[in-house]
Parts: C-alpha cells; structure tokens; sequence
C-alpha cells in the first residue's frame, strides 16, 4: 500500500460504553473531521439536533507505533448536522493537547472525481477486531441527489458499511483525500456514500486553511518577518554569528548588497531569539524628511512610557527629540540609564535600510545609537543590556562612518553575501489544502544572477537549486 495512504491521520471514535462507533482523520495539525453522526452516537444525541455539541470527544490514532500515547481528547468547533433531505452531517473537532508524535494531517484535494477511479478506506466494523481495523478498496460512481458520491465494492469482498462513517477516502489516482464516508448499506450490500472534500471545505471553511509550518516559505522579493521565523531556513551559520555579536557588541552592523537578506535575518531569525530571552524589541525604518533624533525617539517611547496614550507618547517624544538635539552629550547617558531600568532583560534597537536616508542624516542615526548603546549599563557578566542593529548596504558603509563611530563599527561589522541558492530547505509536507495534484512551483527571488526555482510536491520540497538541480 502507497506510503501517501493517510494511515497516521486517521482516528477512531468510541461510544462511552467503549464501542467504536466511527473513525475521523486529521485535516489539519489540529482539527479532526468526522460525522456529525458519530459524534451524536457519542454522546447520546439525536442526529438531527442543530445546536453545537459542548461535550468533549474521546479520538484514538491507533496506528501509531506500541508504546505511543494516543488517545486525545477533542471539543466540537465546527457542526454540520444531518439535514432531513439527508444532506449534512460533517463535523470538525479541534483536539485540545497536540497531537501524538508522528501524526500527520491527511492531504485534501478538490480534484473532481470520476467514474471507476479506485479508492481505499479504512473501517472498524462490528464483526472483526475493533482495534485492528480493515481496508476496503472500492470503486467510485457519480453523484447522487444528496449531493453524496456513490461507492461501490466488488460481490463478495468486503465493503463500506456500519464503521467506517467519517473514515477518509483516499484516491491512489489523486494522491490525496477525496472525501469522507458518511454512509454504507446494511446487511451484504455493495454501496457506500462519501461526501466530496469539496463539500467538506464549504461547510467547514477552517480546513482548508494552511497551518503555518506547511505554508510555502518562498517570500519573493519581499523579505521574512518575524512571523517567518519557521520557515526561515538555510542561514543558521549567519543567524548564529549575527546572535554571537548581538550578545557581545552593543552595535552591530549586517552590512551586504541589496536583496542579500539581512532584513530577514534580523527580523526572522535574531529578533525571535531574543524575544524568547525575554528581550525586548524597538525597530523603525527611515521615513523621508523625519529627523534621526524623531526615529529614535518614537522607537523608544513605548519602552519609557508603557501606560501613556499613543497621542501622550507623540508629543513627549517630539520633546525628546528636541533634547537630543540641543543636548546630546548629556541626555542620551540619561535616556541610556532609563531604557536600561524599564528593559530589565535587554532592549534591541534595530533600524532598517539606514542607506535610505540622506548621508548626512544616516551618520547622525548613528552616532545616536553609538552614544546610547555605548552610555548604557552593562549586566553583570559584561554583555550589552542595550543593543542596536542597523542594516546597510556594504556600499554604504564608507560614507555613514565618522570618527566617534569608527572603533564600534569595527567591532561590529558582520559581512552578508547575496545568496546564490538555497543552502538548505526544510522538508515539509504540502498543505493539506492544495487543490490539485500538480507540482507547486515557487522562485527564489534574491536578485541573484541564478534565481533558484524549488518544486514543491506532496510530501516534500524537491528541486532545490538552479534550474531545478538535484534534491538538496
């Protein structure tokens, strides 16, 4: 059997009395789909009731390996009931811990389906073994009135029936779930019903939502945030040196040509480091015609005035950028100790794209951020309480640096080269909510003479490299 059959996503589902009553799989890292049907047989319902169960739902994934806890507990988030044309009847869980280690969401499509193409469903009727289970393969016909796809098994094989509500249906020609089984025939019968994924995402709109960690991570020209941070991947070693420096310099200076990643490796791959150390985070970027002393300033104020009103910040930081002008030397030891106090576990100043601004302005942001960061107290190991991170085009360097910051820059330079190819991607399934069974194409778009293009397929990325190279 294919290795894509969603053996991992699949769940049982028992009555109180401990009788298996259906099966649901997961759709996504946390929400299992199912029948509305088995979920009143849980709980001792009618199937017709339109409110939204409360109670919780015990799910088992017993195909998991011995020895693995899989049994989870689930609320009712989304509720479809059975309608009295006998449309309806879907239901979404979410689980209320993470799902075991190993699990994997079954991936969707919404690929119509045609007549013959076979399909295999796993049940866990009555008369074998409830905690084994049983394949069935089967064929699938058209559409019926109810809006439910016919399934037909062979005469004498074993076929859909009483177990098997919720469980999905997988299609070897699709490579994916193409619905989910809502009824069988009683007795010896040969037909079962599913109700296409397609009608599954209508009802249930949150399905077909990506999970972060399976979104595809290629950003084009636009740079990763910190938002990003899971998907930012293949620069460990610069992240690595950058958090080195950030821990030891109080200014750092990711310097390299344009569209070499140094935004994103502050904003998705530093700044959430340091945010995990309880540091906090103050960035800004140039804005025409503002002066150094206003960016500074608004990018501090929420740290020194954390209970003023957003109108009450403005004009106190309009004040302390007329301070900063008119008295540097003596109110920025005083606006360092400040920071210091309210920031007990560190404040990163970080200014983006400083080459964007006039010359003459950049070298004054600077300076600024020198005197702040050098005037702040130290924790007691020696590292920065105070930190700035500014980002410039190597090209840019010569000019912002003066002699009051010649010494830090020094120290504090990190040289970042445009990227050629991806180092290294991280593998990843597709989202479950991919709508067809083609290659996803996505380009790496740095400015780099060789874009590299990486396919993106059902369970993992391929053709990392340029032009398609060998599986990096």
């Amino acid at each position: 059997m294919s290795d894509e059959v969603p053996v991992l996503a699949i769940v049982r589902i028992r009555a109180r009395s401990g009788r298996v009553v259906g099966v649901g799989f997961l759709a996504a890292s946390d929400l299992v789909l199912t029948c509305a049907h088995v979920v009143t047989a849980v709980l001792g319902e009618t199937e017709f009731d339109g409110d939204r169960p409360t109670e919780p739902v015990a799910v088992e994934f017993p195909l998991l390996a011995e020895g693995t806890d899989t049994s989870r507990e689930a609320v009712v988030v989304g509720w479809c009931p059975v309608r009295d044309d006998g449309g309806g009847d879907s239901a979404v869980l979410r689980l209320t811990t993470p799902a075991p280690q190993g699990v994997r969401p079954a991936r969707l499509t919404l690929t119509d389906t045609r007549w013959g193409d076979q399909v295999r469903v796993l049940g866990f009727p009555a008369d074998m073994r409830e905690d084994y289970g049983v394949w069935v393969e089967s064929e699938l016909r058209a559409e019926q009135a109810a809006g439910w796809v016919q399934v037909e098994s062979a005469p004498g094989r074993r076929s859909i029936g009483a177990g098997f509500s919720g469980s999905p249906v997988w299609s070897p020609a699709a490579n994916a779930v193409v619905g989910m089984v809502v009824a069988g025939e009683r007795g010896s019968g040969t037909t079962g019903y599913l109700i296409p994924t397609a009608t599954l995402v209508k009802s249930h709109p949150e399905i077909a939502t990506a999970d972060p960690a399976e979104v595809c991570p290629y950003r084009g020209l636009d740079p990763f945030l910190e938002k990003d941070a899971e998907v930012f991947r293949g620069r460990d070693p610069v992240v690595e040196r950058l958090d080195e420096l950030v821990a030891t310099r109080p200014l750092v200076v990711p310097a390299g040509p344009s569209g070499c990643g140094k935004s994103s490796l502050v904003r998705a791959g530093v700044i959430p480091r340091l945010r995990r150390r309880g540091t906090r985070v103050a960035d800004f970027r140039p804005v025409p015609g503002t002066r150094p002393e206003d960016l500074v300033a608004g990018a501090v104020m929420p740290t020194l005035e954390p209970d003023v009103s957003e109108v009450g910040r403005h004009a106190d930081a309009q004040d302390l950028a007329d301070d900063l002008v008119s008295s540097r030397e003596t109110k920025l030891p005083w606006l360092a100790g400040r920071l210091a106090e309210r920031a007990e576990d560190g404040l990163l100043l970080f200014a983006d794209q400083v080459e964007e601004m006039p010359v003459a302005d950049a070298r004054v942001l600077v300076e600024l951020l020198c005197g702040l960061t050098r005037s702040a107290p130290r924790r007691a190991d020696g590292s920065p309480r105070l930190v700035a991170i500014v980002t410039l085009r190597s090209g840019s360097l010569d000019a912002v640096v003066t002699d009051e910051t010649a010494d830090m820059l020094q120290r504090g330079v990190l040289l970042v080269r445009r990227w050629a190819v991806i180092s290294c991607v991280r593998r990843s399934r597709s989202p479950t909510w991919i709508s067809n069974r083609d290659w996803w194409i996505a380009s790496w778009t740095t400015r780099a003479a060789s874009p590299a293009t990486c396919r993106w397929s059902s369970s993992r990325w391929i053709g990392c490299g340029p032009s398609a190279a060998p599986e990096c």
